[in-house]
């Protein structure tokens, strides 16, 4: 919010367990987000599928040209009334990009997540990933990832991390999914994301 965005950027942000709830509308002030980021508490249900239905319309809505949402879930989803398909197609007759963060919940929890890698091993090769087309305006190559960071294969990792959601998500749009599951993985996810935007 304060290092990765330029002060005309505007932001809003959800929530979601058993159902989406707006925290703070579209505003320049990040005081005030940050502030409804640091409510914020996990509970219940999640009701992924219904925040992006939500989320996208309202991003359609900002007054500059280029619109994001960024995600940052698990991708499972346990509530929502909205289904995959019909998220799909809303970002598709958009111009919305979408982009998602997905937590290894259990490396997160784990009480290693000062840093240290959690007691299972690493799932998967680690490959750079760039975006599916050049974005408009954009010259040159697509950006690659930051360091470290990994295209997740298709499909779930296991109960814990729907990789196959949050791709299906994000690439409809143009966006992309990057796997944090170790808490230096956080800030090169976010700043790519940021660079890309």
């Amino acid at each position: 919010l304060f290092q990765l965005l330029d002060s005309d950027d505007e932001v809003f942000l959800y929530r979601f367990d058993n159902q989406p709830e707006l925290i703070e509308s579209w505003t320049t002030d990040r005081e005030r987000v940050a502030t409804g980021l640091a409510r914020i508490r996990p509970r219940g249900a999640t009701a992924l599928y219904d925040a992006v239905a939500a989320a996208v319309p309202l991003a359609q809505t900002g007054r500059h040209r280029k619109k994001a949402i960024v995600i940052i879930s698990d991708g499972n989803d346990t509530n929502s009334r909205s289904t995959i398909r019909e998220i799909k197609s809303m970002i598709r007759s958009t111009e919305v990009l979408a982009y998602a963060i997905g937590i290894d919940t259990q490396a997160v929890s784990s009480p290693q997540w000062g840093g240290q890698p959690p007691a299972y091993p690493p799932r998967g090769p680690r490959m750079p990933f760039p975006l599916p087309f050049p974005m408009p305006g954009r010259t040159g190559p697509p950006a690659q990832p930051p360091p470290g960071s990994s295209r997740p294969s298709r499909g779930r990792i296991d109960d814990r991390l729907n990789v196959a959601a949050l791709l299906d998500i994000t690439d409809e749009s143009g966006g992309r999914t990057e796997i944090v599951r170790f808490a230096r993985d956080v800030d090169p996810a976010t700043s790519g994301v940021a660079d890309e935007l």
